[in-house]
């Protein structure tokens, strides 16, 4: 997690703009993190392993 809020967060992340979610961002911020490519896992882009397509 401290990567990832590092990453996306550096000044520091939101709480009091999620409260009473943070466990439901933390479980999301780190789901994110592992469906990405090894190469982009460092990286504040990408898309996730399974993200689908828009149809239209």
């Amino acid at each position: 997690m401290k990567q990832i809020l590092a990453s996306f967060y550096p000044d520091g992340f939101p709480f009091r703009r999620y409260e009473g979610f943070a466990g439901i961002i933390q479980q999301y911020m780190f789901y994110y993190k592992l469906s990405l490519p090894a190469s982009a896992a460092g990286k504040k882009t990408g898309k996730p392993k399974n993200a689908k397509k828009k149809a239209g």
